[in-house]
């Protein structure tokens, strides 16, 4: 039968059948990434976002954006984000990979976002820090020179202070900065475990916030509209 091999995906493609290995969705290539990539993912987004009106979507392994035309693409991986930045010129740093013209007028710069990875900027200079966890503090290193250093994580204090207060008395944390768009109980509500709670837009998405177990609403301390950073403290069930 007369057909071709697709030049992508390498599947054998009937004549006349429609194929178009290259559609797919945000949330098929980011539904399988770590808690760290995710978080990551989100915050590059929602900078992103914040350029201005353009356009975020999804084709083959990457998700663009552009605006006249693409800027910028992340193509996620199991282990690490690899992130490319079109630029008129080509600019030095640390976590810049590698630079590569990509026309006459654009160079891409590629560079990998992973856990525990992060560019420090000191004295007018960037540097490469890599973090390990420990139990109770982190490892850093840069150029080498490994430091000790105490973290705190609002989430986990927020958990550890619901705790002391009550041992059936659990905080509902928000997982990202957003804006609270809707609130779907009140105080003194039974809720079931898994039952929504209220609802966070966070970088153009809304994300229903669960009750962690069953119970009811003791207090609710946030209302529609109200802003919020990741770890606040939006309910209290018991």
């Amino acid at each position: 039968m007369p057909g071709h091999e697709c030049y992508h995906c390498k599947q054998w493609v009937d004549a006349g059948e429609a194929h178009d290995c290259w559609t797919t969705t945000e949330q098929a290539l980011t539904r399988d990434l770590s808690e760290d990539l995710r978080e990551a993912w989100e915050r590059l987004r929602e900078a992103a976002s914040e350029l201005g009106e353009q356009r975020i979507y999804a084709s083959h392994n990457s998700i663009m954006f552009a605006r006249k035309t693409c800027y910028a693409f992340v193509r996620p991986k199991r282990r690490f984000l690899e992130l490319c930045i079109f630029l008129d010129r080509t600019v030095r740093s640390p976590r810049i990979r590698r630079a590569v013209p990509s026309s006459k007028t654009k160079v891409a710069h590629m560079i990998q976002v992973e856990p525990g990875l992060f560019s420090v900027l000191a004295g007018g200079s960037s540097y490469e820090a890599r973090a390990e966890t420990g139990e109770d503090c982190a490892w850093i290193t840069i150029q080498g020179r490994r430091f000790r250093v105490a973290i705190t994580d609002p989430r986990r204090w927020s958990t550890k202070k619901a705790t002391a207060h009550g041992q059936d008395r659990e905080n509902i944390i928000a997982p990202m900065p957003g804006k609270i768009v809707r609130v779907l109980v009140k105080p003194g509500d039974r809720v079931e475990s898994g039952q929504g709670i209220l609802v966070v837009e966070a970088m153009k998405m809304q994300n229903e916030i669960k009750s962690p177990k069953k119970g009811i609403v003791a207090k609710l301390a946030v209302a529609p509209g109200a802003t919020v950073n990741a770890g606040d403290v939006l309910a209290i069930v018991e």
